[in-house]
């Protein structure tokens, strides 16, 4: 049994997606496909197809990918590669059409963000979006459960000495700080000589490393580090004692744990049966041998990587193991992604452009001028076909005034459908030719808070590259835009920081009035030590997300034109899947809004390569979007009996008849 098999199973419309999912695919992949769908229940079968559905080839093969005869798989690709969405989608299809147990996968992760991402987006891929308690989450979280966990008689903790009760946990900020300075104390040495902050940094770096104090103690050479070794023993020793840990020891005990306990070991590895890592380059030498432990004997790993790291701001200073993945790992595949290009023909479908099938499906009857029916009130309109659009708009002007002066009609009885943004210049400047009055109301999807978040993004690029390149050419205007543009991107949907973590953060912006909160949070340092002790974990994970975002953006911004930074945003930030999650008919207007902006960017930077212009892309379609605003509110306020432009989004909410379609 073969593809034609399965095809024969499908109604017309999913099997045109089956046609279109095999099309590109290796006979090899074509093989294991039809094998592996033609055992599928028809509910199993159609969810298939949705899974792999509207996916490139690669992305494809990179989901069907099988560890027994393939070996473990890297997906390596750079920040806007999609690389996050292929381990979701392959999850979702090993639940599907493998039969593999949600509890059997295991996903580890650098933040709750993108625990959260992965576990919305295999949630809904599946079957009437199931919810399920995947074990998907940060290092951080996966190792405390485990710890936490009772195996072969006791508490896992039990094991490396610990009690059961009071309930092991994490300490604060605050308390580690407490702690340290007590250590430092008991250790003879002056605290106010003594950096609490750069004590901190190497226990950190020494568990990262996997080194306990005797360890470390016999491994430090310099001053420094021979007196942070006796700071270390005693802060570990009190630690310890009160049942607690700071958040480097999850990761570091729990290798211990399995380097202890080979029944231990044993039960976890076979408990989790796939193992998924995200950002698999930022791994740090004890996540790496946390790794390697869990997948022993299984190879059933799917990892996704970039070559270009940037933590929190910083490039980390461990090895990045991505890129020696053949060397730790047997038989292996990499599989090499860049950016998808966005489908510029899907959004114009989405649009509802009408073709002569649908008017022939509609069964509109044919008039002498009125054959074109406005798909939008359903009432018939002309059809005019022009030689351009400067003979269209000449049309139309003649049509305006002669309604006027023989049908007694007014200005404002007059709407103007249009399709694309570029329409409105030739048509504003036909309709002032002749002294007809219009306004603008098509541009409201400029003023949609989803837009307002990506020209918040953009002009953050803006700034952020400035200060950059030239600090002095930085203005207190400048300095106020993104400052406010930085708050509005910490309340985009899939980010959203608590009320608490805002407040911080307009203290703090207080004891800098001359510097932006992006320099002063990017700066990091000492100075900060009071405002990130006070930051909830998870505010300070998504913080330092956006920070990493945008330093890797503006760092390399030259290579990427203005549509392709819209996607980043919408993509990396889990902006797009946080609003198909939701699924609500707002939401996915949300997206349609967004896809459409995204498309006038890439044209938007089409016309001006035609210009052969010098200017910056970025700064030109920013004024311009600000321009369009601006003009738009004043023509709407200023005349009462005008002609309406509208867009096609905006006519959708008007409730006047339509005269004029320009395709």
């Amino acid at each position: 049994m073969g593809i034609a098999d399965i095809y024969k199973r499908l109604n017309p419309q999913t099997s045109e997606y089956l046609v279109y999912i095999v099309k590109d695919l290796n006979e090899q992949q074509k093989d294991l496909l039809s094998l592996e769908l033609n055992d599928l229940t028809d509910k199993e079968l159609y969810a298939a197809i949705s899974i792999l559905t509207r996916l490139s080839s690669k992305q494809i093969g990179s989901i069907i990918h099988k560890h027994d005869t393939a070996g473990p798989l890297l997906i390596f690709g750079d920040s806007v590669s999609n690389k996050r969405m292929i381990l979701a989608h392959r999850i979702a299809y090993l639940i599907v059409v493998r039969g593999i147990k949600p509890e059997e996968i295991l996903g580890l992760t650098f933040t709750n963000s993108a625990a959260g991402t992965i576990i919305d987006m295999v949630s809904g891929l599946l079957p009437d979006k199931v919810l399920i308690d995947m074990n998907i989450g940060t290092f951080h979280s996966t190792c405390l459960k485990i710890l936490n966990e009772e195996t072969f008689g006791n508490m896992n903790l039990q094991k490396l000495g610990y009690k059961k009760t009071p309930p092991y946990r994490i300490v604060v900020a605050h308390e580690r700080i407490l702690l340290l300075k007590r250590a430092i104390k008991e250790a003879g040495f002056d605290e106010k000589d003594t950096s609490i902050s750069k004590v901190m940094e190497e226990i950190a770096t020494a568990k990262i490393n996997l080194l306990n104090p005797e360890e470390y103690k016999k491994k430090a050479k310099e001053k420094f580090q021979k007196s942070v070794a006796n700071i270390y023993e005693i802060y570990q020793k009190k630690l310890f004692k009160s049942n607690t840990g700071d958040p480097e020891d999850l990761v570091f005990l729990t290798v211990q744990l399995f380097n202890k306990s080979f029944e231990v070991k044993s039960f976890y590895s076979e408990l989790y049966k796939y193992t998924f890592i995200d950002d698999y380059h930022y791994a740090n030498p004890a996540q790496f041998q946390l790794i390697k432990l869990l997948t022993e004997k299984s190879q059933n790993i799917t990892f996704s990587a970039a070559q270009e790291r940037v933590l929190y701001g910083l490039t980390p200073t461990w090895e990045n193991k991505a890129l020696t993945f053949d060397k730790e790992y047997k038989n292996t595949t990499i599989i090499h992604f860049k950016r998808e290009p966005i489908d510029l023909e899907k959004i114009l479908v989405e649009r509802r452009i009408i073709d002569e099938e649908t008017i022939k499906a509609e069964g509109i009857t044919f008039a002498e001028n009125a054959d074109f029916r406005d798909y939008l009130t359903g009432k018939q309109i002309i059809r005019l076909i022009a030689d351009d659009e400067f003979d269209q708009v000449t049309f139309i002007t003649n049509k305006i005034i002669q309604a006027i002066s023989e049908s007694n009609k007014k200005y404002s009885e007059v709407m103007v459908v249009i399709r694309t943004n570029k329409q409105i210049e030739v048509l504003k400047n036909g309709l002032s030719s002749m002294n007809i009055p219009f306004k603008i109301v098509g541009d409201k999807l400029l003023e949609r808070p989803e837009i307002l978040d990506i020209l918040s993004f953009l002009r953050l690029i803006y700034f952020g590259d400035l200060y950059k390149r030239n600090k002095d050419a930085v203005t207190k205007d400048n300095i106020s835009t993104a400052d406010k543009d930085f708050f509005r991107l910490l309340r985009i949907p899939s980010i959203d920081l608590n009320y608490s973590s805002r407040v911080l953060m307009e203290k703090l912006k207080k004891d800098y009035p001359d510097r932006s909160l992006y320099e002063i949070l990017k700066s990091g340092g000492d100075d900060l030590e009071n405002f990130e002790k006070r930051l909830p974990i998870e505010d300070k994970e998504k913080l330092g997300f956006i920070l990493d975002l945008l330093t890797e953006v503006i760092s390399s911004r030259e290579e990427f034109g203005v549509g392709t930074l819209i996607e980043i945003l919408i993509n990396e930030s889990g902006y797009l899947e946080f609003l198909k999650n939701i699924g609500t008919k707002e939401s996915l207007m949300k997206i349609k809004n967004v896809e459409i902006f995204d498309a006038y960017a890439y044209e938007f930077e089409e016309n001006l390569k035609k210009k052969a212009t010098t200017s910056d892309s970025l700064v030109a379609f920013i004024r311009d979007i600000e321009y369009n605003i601006t003009q738009i509110k004043a023509q709407e306020n200023a005349i009462k009996d005008a002609v309406t432009i509208s867009t096609l989004h905006a006519a959708e909410s008007e409730d006047k008849p339509v005269e004029f379609f320009l395709l």
